[in-house]
């Protein structure tokens, strides 16, 4: 699995670094000036729908993320089974 292992604190470029390649190609987003780490999550999403994606997280039980990205049809099997495998995946 193609994913992003991040601290809590994490930058917007970091995140655009990390999800252009995962997703394999450029990903910009606009923000707002001093936005970090969960504040992001809107204006990410935003940018990943756009190509009909879905950034999601493995739970950690920490203070990091497991990110991977998904196409948005596919988010609810990915939650269905997240639910059987007792993997929890959080929708951010």
């Amino acid at each position: 699995i193609n994913a992003w292992n991040s601290d809590w604190k994490f930058d917007p470029e970091d995140a655009e670094y990390f999800i252009s390649e995962m997703i394999g190609q450029d990903l910009n987003f606009n923000y707002p000036e001093e936005t970090y780490s969960h504040d992001l999550f809107p204006y990410i999403q935003s940018a990943l729908e756009k190509h009909n994606l879905e950034l999601l997280s493995y739970e950690t039980y920490g203070d990091s993320y497991l990110f991977f990205v998904a196409n948005k049809e596919d988010v609810g099997r990915i939650l269905q089974l997240s639910e059987l495998t007792k993997i929890e995946v959080v929708q951010l």
